[in-house]
């Protein structure tokens, strides 16, 4: 399933980099109960509880950061298993300057597989593209939140 959008930060490319290269900060903007712990640079680990309908569950996750450009091009690999389910995806995400804003494009590619995907893509499609714009909503809000400065 392919997803994207795009949103503006009022904060400086340099400083929403690195927001996204902390997987603490990162991951503290998931809606969803979770707990993360970084591995390395490169990798952190850890369970998300959520659910589609009526199918709630926790799902462990592994990801993964890979540079493609910084401070502009990056992309996270994400690979998770709960519910009898498989859960990968490839974020990428494509930050450049607007203005006084940062401009932050995402695609991505979702691929489920089990009980979680016989559900249908059109509940699935739904409730990711809920997730994802909630999450990238509360990226906004973390960073302009913490200073309203454009660095």
């Amino acid at each position: 399933m392919h997803l994207e959008g795009e949103f503006r930060i009022r904060s400086s490319v340099d400083r929403v980099w690195r927001f996204l290269l902390d997987p603490r900060a990162l991951l503290s903007c998931l809606e969803d109960r979770h707990r993360f712990t970084p591995v390395d640079a490169q990798h952190f680990e850890g369970e998300v509880t959520s659910g589609i309908g009526i199918m709630q569950g926790t799902f462990r996750l592994t990801g993964t950061y890979v540079i493609r450009e910084a401070p502009s091009s990056l992309v996270v690999l994400l690979h998770g298993r709960g519910l009898g389910s498989t859960l990968d995806a490839e974020v990428l995400i494509d930050l450049s300057r607007v203005d006084d804003f940062t401009s932050l494009r995402w695609r991505a590619e979702t691929t489920l597989a089990g009980p979680v995907a016989s559900l249908g893509e059109r509940l699935f499609r739904g409730t990711v593209e809920r997730k994802a714009m909630g999450f990238f909503e509360n990226l906004r809000r973390s960073l302009e939140g913490a200073s309203t400065t454009t660095d």
